[in-house]
């Protein structure tokens, strides 16, 4: 039966309309299974449609179900999976249009009644862009807009995601899932208004590189690596592409910086950049593992130069400024304190993550508070005190959370419900900074902080939304350690040399 119905449909070349009034069994679905495999195959066969009537043996009038909305839905899904693997759109786009008209068609069929399906419309539109911005590596338009002020593609396509789905929910809520993923894929390249050479554009910029990884596109990936940390600390200028105030000498400029500042990082970027170039065109061309390990080795060495950078905090004119960490101190930073000899190896569940690649953006967890302070002192800090957390997470409009005073959900921190159930890379939650621009100040891990009796702050991953609000406190033993706590540093004054004395070597 199955090869019957695929040489019937792949025979057809105009519209094909399947009644399934008369299956039973398994005849419904082989036509479902024919149509996909149809359909997967030759993405520009003729339209298929499925109907489905009322069976009555008495001579009358049967009602008739249009099914194909649901063939429309899976086809979205099958082509949402492509462009997550592969950042194409084209598949994804058509299936859009598909359920709108379908859509549309049964919002007039049905008189008219209820709102007009629209949302769809403007997500094809939207689709169309990211993408193209995405496969042509528009870096500026993707992540910062083509003008100070206006949306990028990434923040355009998130937010019509979010409208979007009160539509889909109604209609499709079968394709809720589909959406979020393809939310999670925008959402970490959101800028916010921020140009490239901040550390939100920095944090975008990572993550499109990271996503380029993912998708095995070293060539994009390397240019991003390369572009984006040459961007760092830039201004409108030297980091704007595409924006008015771009000037290609304050660009040139800043590349020279960066070259005299990173020789190491340079050298090996050149060499990922000329290999690929050239197609592997030499007497030893590198296998992919060579690709991948130096990808991950840039990768990390960029981002723990991001996270390094301590935010300046002044509560008020008359107290002296203090400089914190922007993020919880990560498994990739405290392992270089561990190899030094100056804190002791982790223990405990989780405390594997330490030395694997995969982990070393997230959080260091199992740390005590005398590893914690030893860790701070070996960097020239220290623990931030009780107060100087609340500041840097609530600044002083008393806010409840470290983003304001509205609920949590699935963009602003990892705790439940919406979490992954363990911790995540730092900053993986833009929308849920703090007004000082700290990230992760609630949710992800516990935080110590130096006075009172060994208090934690800021609730983890496995809390509800009261325990990760800004006045949640926990009070532990000096010696416990934990797969849900970390900490952060705060620096009286700066002194680049001992923030990072010892520089990961070059890979």
């Amino acid at each position: 039966m199955f090869t019957i119905l695929i040489e019937e449909l792949s025979r057809k070349t105009d519209d094909i309309m399947l009644d399934i009034t008369h299956g039973f069994r398994s005849q419904p679905f082989f036509a479902a299974a024919c149509i996909q495999y149809v359909q997967s195959i030759n993405p520009g066969h003729a339209n298929i449609r499925v109907v489905y009537a009322e069976y009555k043996p008495q001579p009358a009038q049967s009602p008739i179900w249009e099914l194909t909305t649901f063939l429309d839905v899976l086809a979205w899904s099958r082509d949402l999976m492509l462009m997550l693997r592969t950042g194409q759109a084209g598949g994804i786009v058509r299936s859009t249009d598909a359920i709108n008209k379908s859509l549309m068609k049964r919002w007039r069929d049905g008189g008219r009644a209820g709102r007009q399906p629209r949302a769809l419309g403007l997500l094809k539109r939207d689709l169309e862009a990211f993408s193209g911005d995405l496969t042509t590596i528009r870096t500026g338009s993707l992540l910062i807009g083509r003008s100070r002020g206006q949306h990028s593609s990434a923040e355009q396509l998130v937010e019509t995601l979010d409208a979007t789905r009160p539509e889909i929910a109604e209609h499709l809520p079968a394709l809720l899932p589909v959406l979020d993923q393809l939310r999670a894929m925008a959402g970490p390249l959101q800028t916010r208004g921020h140009g490239l050479g901040s550390m939100q554009g920095q944090q975008a910029l990572i993550a499109l590189a990271r996503l380029y990884r993912s998708m095995g596109r070293y060539s994009e990936a390397i240019s991003v690596v390369r572009e984006g940390w040459i961007s760092y600390g830039g201004s409108d200028a030297a980091a704007g592409p595409g924006w008015r105030a771009y000037r290609r000498e304050e660009r040139q400029a800043q590349e020279t910086r960066w070259s005299s500042e990173v020789g190491d990082i340079r050298r090996t970027v050149q060499e990922v950049r000329n290999d690929i170039q050239h197609a592997g065109f030499q007497s030893q061309p590198k296998e992919p593992a060579w690709f991948n390990a130096r990808l991950d080795a840039l990768l990390e060495r960029w981002q723990e130069t991001v996270d390094a950078v301590p935010v300046t905090l002044s509560p008020d004119s008359a107290a002296p400024a203090y400089w914190m960490t922007r993020a919880p101190i990560t498994n990739a930073q405290y392992r270089r304190a561990v190899t030094a000899g100056v804190c002791g190896q982790p223990a405990g569940r989780h405390a594997e993550r330490l030395m694997d690649p995969q982990y070393a953006h997230h959080p260091v967890v199992q740390v005590t508070r005398a590893d914690a302070c030893a860790y701070a002192s070996w960097v020239g800090g220290r623990l931030p005190t009780d107060a100087e957390w609340t500041w840097a997470a609530q600044g002083s409009d008393g806010r409840r959370w470290p983003w304001g005073n509205q609920r949590h959900d699935e963009t602003r921190a990892n705790c439940r419900p919406h979490g992954p159930g363990g911790t995540t890379p730092v900053g993986a939650y833009p929308q849920g900074v703090s007004p000082h621009h700290m990230v992760d100040m609630a949710g992800n891990v516990w935080e110590w902080v130096a006075d009172g009796a060994y208090v934690v702050r800021g609730g983890a991953f496995y809390c509800d939304a009261a325990t990760t609000g800004i006045a949640a406190r926990l009070i532990y033993g000096a010696d416990t350690s934990g797969y849900h706590i970390g900490f952060r540093v705060v620096w009286d004054r700066l002194d680049a040399e001992r923030m990072d004395p010892h520089p990961a070597p070059d890979r």
